[in-house]
């Protein structure tokens, strides 16, 4: 028999071991395992994607996007729920929602590190967790982050195009710390490249209809339309839709009377997304993956003209800055 590793081997050896991606047998369906056929070291199986956190819920967020300037992977995971990022569901339809942001509030003021909540009482504010290092792989090349202070942020900058490439699976773990560790999925999808004259309308009694490119592959992407058109209001709404990634479709007019009922200020604003979803439970909380590519298309609202100063407005109008309004 030969001579037993020192206890001084043992302590330098730690670290390394714990810096490596968790795996575990071949029988564990969650485990990240080398499939010999697969050139991406990731597990030769379906991927199942459970889609976004309710909001009352969504504590954290990691996401892998093909931005239009640079590609973007990042993230972090808070011990709860800011109040304020609970939207109240004010209409809803088959595929899109009409959400309104409110505003708690506590007399006297909460002291700094807390925050206000709905039944007007100062509760902690919630701070990001050292959720371990959190491994992504699948993407252009493998990525390891670790919490950056202060804040517990996770990013990599390192990271190349293309992102990802279509029908590609994506892999996120975390190795646990102040949380219990969570994995979650993701596909590629083309990048959603659209038109410059791409312009969203928002007339009244109108339906508010979007396009874009359709695929050319298949894959489990959707799109996600965020609108907002109010950027001034004490409690501005937005319109949520999920649709089926097939090039176009639209706003029932009901919402958009809905959307424009509820103010209009400022500049308006749209973000159309083609990405897949995925969540996992920690604890009571809830963390979810994006990965996707999103993009900020123009947005006309008939009748309302933004302006920063007198010169943008037309004859018989004034600029009131306030509100960046043309009144």
């Amino acid at each position: 028999m030969g001579p037993r590793p020192s206890i001084t081997w043992l302590l330098l050896a730690l670290p390394l071991l714990l810096a490596c991606p968790p795996t575990s047998d071949d029988d564990d369906d969650s485990a990240v395992v080398d499939d010999d056929d697969d050139d991406s070291g990731l597990p030769d199986r379906d991927v199942t994607l459970e889609g976004p956190c309710e909001l009352d819920e969504l504590a954290g967020r990691f996401r892998a996007e093909r931005q239009e300037l640079f590609p973007v992977v990042d993230g972090s995971v808070a011990d709860g729920v800011v109040p304020v990022t609970i939207l109240e569901e004010l209409q809803d339809t088959d595929h899109c929602v009409l959400l309104r942001r409110n505003n708690p509030f506590c007399d006297p003021a909460c002291e700094p590190g807390f925050t206000c909540d709905f039944d007007g009482e100062c509760i902690p504010h919630p701070e990001n967790q050292d959720v371990g290092t959190v491994w992504i792989r699948g993407l252009s090349g493998d990525v390891a982050m670790s919490p950056v202070q202060p804040g517990n942020h996770y990013f990599d900058t390192t990271v190349g195009e293309p992102l990802f490439e279509p029908g590609a699976e994506v892999l996120l773990d975390s190795a646990g710390g102040d949380m219990e560790p969570f994995m979650l999925e993701g596909v590629g999808s083309e990048v959603l490249e659209l038109p410059e004259d791409t312009t969203i309308l928002v007339e009244e009694g109108e339906p508010i209809l979007v396009e874009w490119p359709a695929p050319t592959v298949e894959t489990p992407a959707e799109v996600q339309l965020t609108l907002s058109i109010d950027q001034h209001g004490n409690s501005p709404a937005k319109v949520e839709c999920v649709w089926e990634d097939v090039g176009s479709a639209s706003v029932p007019a009901e919402l958009t009377d809905a959307l424009l009922a509820a103010g209009v200020s400022g500049y308006p604003n749209a973000t159309l997304s083609r990405r897949t979803v995925d969540r996992a439970g920690v604890g009571d909380l809830c963390v979810e993956f994006r990965v996707g590519s999103p993009r900020q298309p123009d947005v006309r609202v008939a009748g309302h003209i933004p302006c920063d100063g007198p010169d943008d407005c037309p004859d018989g109008l004034t600029c009131d800055e306030s509100i960046n309004t043309c009144i």
